[in-house]
């Protein structure tokens, strides 16, 4: 269909059938004085009529009553309907819609009452689907000049243009509008900047710190193997690896906020981890906290880690808990929700349009304020006093969401309580859920195979390389995965076990096992790591034969997983 830009206006169109009209008459008039009796007029009624009924604009003249007393052909595209079928009727009696009816006959009274042109426009169902027109009425005067005697009319099909209008306009709105959403997106995406750069820091520190925890605790888990339990140093070896336990669950937390935990998710219903926590939420909570669920009962599944989306949860509930030290409500509710083009354009393309499952935390404990409401993502951020919180509560829950693929926010207001809610995308494969049972780990056990291990840090390195040792296995150590290839190379004889990292320099663990395993095919793998940026799935990532092992491991852990690889089938 031709765009309006390739048509003349309406007004010029109008101006070109009034000119034809006007020559046609002054010729009629000549013709009748003309001696020869030739018919001048002819031709430009030829133009007249080739101009009205080959236009593909509905081009159409009513009486005073608002009936048809011409219609060009054009009106059959619009309507179905012949030109025939419009002769000596009104819009009404014609059967159109009576929106349209209403239109016109005001339009039409208009411009007969006051000899002055109107334009309007309307929808109309076309056999083409539903279009958009706009239509100019101007009078047809009689003899006296004075009293519009009949109504011609020309509507155009701006379909195109009104979509194009509508984009702009909407343009133009969402121009408008964004001015604040723009300051408040900017807002969103600095704190969302600000909370990925302390991220990389704390994951960059946690997993530093989660080397030492390996070398501490291992070494002492191994001096632990060779004392009996009434040796001086026992006890004192219990204790460094109870601090120690506690320092891993610290930098545990400080992985999950960076996005770097190694999580084993698995296809899970969010209704039924909320059922499951709430039984230790009423141990937690004090009695005059009442819990409200709201679960919707065709909520649809996620792909998430269970333990790690049930610590979010206890870390809000505990949040609201806190938050309220008079007594209050706890409101935990889930629904399936879509989040369109709109609103992830509003979110600075942070958030990505599709279906979510929606859970939302409130409260109606004492709020924040909005300076409070921009720090609380921030680890170690926090508003209680010393010894009751360590400020991560909240970084957790954001690294854990933001890990599965979800989206947190907060809305809070001093005195009224906190809302947090969190969109975890739904998971709409077709399958059965992924069974995430824990395999059995076996009891620590001497060995005979040999083992290749490669690992960049040397404290670690060293330290399973000893442990594996004097458990009897044979150790063949590598730095990084290049020189683990280079060392193959050079070995030819058995080799029944791959334990490597899976962040080093020059070459990774990935990499290499796939190397390895093209020319030792049924090698059994474990994959050590402090934190990892590719999420562990036991179903998809780690093939049969393979096991995952993250740090801060203890020497006994190391001996149990290692075992454990070698025994699987």
């Amino acid at each position: 269909m031709e765009t309006p830009e390739t048509n003349p206006s309406v007004p010029d169109l109008l101006a070109e059938i009034a000119r034809l009209k006007n020559r046609v008459a002054e010729l009629e008039t000549a013709a009748k004085t003309d001696p020869s009796g030739a018919d001048p007029s002819n031709e430009n009624q030829q133009d007249f009529k080739a101009l009205v009924e080959h236009t593909p604009d509905v081009i159409s003249r009513y009486d005073r009553e608002v009936r048809h007393t011409y219609v060009n052909p054009a009106v059959e595209r619009v309507t179905g309907l012949p030109p025939s079928a419009f002769i000596g009727k009104t819009h009404a009696e014609l059967g159109m819609p009576p929106e349209n009816v209403r239109e016109w006959l005001e339009a039409h009274q208009q411009v007969v009452a006051t000899g002055q042109p109107v334009i309007i426009e309307f929808d109309f169902q076309t056999p083409e689907g539903l279009r958009y027109y706009q239509s100019r009425l101007v009078p047809e005067f009689g003899p006296d000049g004075k009293e519009a005697v009949s109504v011609l009319a020309i509507a155009r099909d701006i379909t195109e243009l009104k979509g194009a209008e509508l984009k702009l306009r909407n343009s133009q709105d969402r121009f408008d509008v964004s001015q604040e959403n723009l300051r408040l997106s900017q807002e969103q995406l600095h704190q969302a900047r600000k909370l990925e750069s302390i991220g990389r820091l704390a994951g960059g520190i946690a997993h530093d710190f989660n080397n030492l925890l390996t070398a501490i605790s291992g070494y002492s888990d191994l001096m632990l193997l060779n004392l009996s339990e009434d040796a001086p140093m026992w006890n004192d070896l219990q204790e460094i690896l109870k601090a120690t336990d506690r320092a891993a669950q610290l930098t545990h937390q400080l992985l999950a906020f960076s996005r770097r935990q190694v999580l084993q998710p698995a296809v899970i219903n969010l209704n039924t981890v909320i059922k499951d926590i709430n039984r230790m939420l009423a141990r937690l909570i004090s009695e005059d906290i009442e819990l409200i669920n709201s679960l919707d009962p065709n909520l649809k599944p996620v792909m998430a880690d269970p333990g790690q989306l049930g610590q979010v949860l206890l870390n809000l509930a505990v949040n609201s808990r806190d938050a309220m030290p008079h007594g209050g409500k706890i409101f935990i509710e889930t629904t399936n929700v879509y989040l369109d083009e709109d609103y992830s354009q509003l979110n600075q393309y942070l958030v990505k349009s599709g279906h979510y499952i929606r859970l939302v935390v409130s409260d109606t404990g004492t709020g924040m304020d909005a300076e409070t409401q921009e720090h609380v993502f921030e680890p170690f951020f926090t508003t209680k006093e010393h010894g009751k919180g360590t400020g991560l509560g909240l970084a957790t829950a954001y690294g854990i969401v933001t890990q599965s693929g979800g989206y947190i926010s907060l809305f809070s207001e001093k005195g009224k309580g906190t809302t947090i809610m969190i969109y975890l995308p739904a998971y709409e494969k077709q399958g059965q859920p992924v069974n995430n049972t824990n395999p059995v780990i076996p009891a620590v056990m001497n060995g005979t195979e040999t083992v290749l291990l490669v690992e960049d840090e040397e404290m670690v390195r060293n330290l399973a390389n000893r442990a594996l040792s004097e458990k009897g296995y044979k150790v063949l150590a590598a730095r990084n995965g290049l020189e683990a290839l280079e060392l193959l190379e050079n070995y030819k004889g058995p080799l029944d076990l791959v334990l490597t990292d899976v962040i080093m320099p020059k070459l990774g663990g990935r990499p290499l096992i796939e190397s390895v395993l093209a020319r030792r095919p049924g090698l059994k793998v474990i994959y050590i790591s402090g934190y990892t940026d590719w999420t562990v799935d036991t179903q998809e990532i780690l093939r049969p034969g393979q096991v995952f092992l993250q740090k801060p491991f203890t020497t006994s852990t190391l001996l149990r997983r290692v075992r454990q690889a070698l025994d699987m089938p």
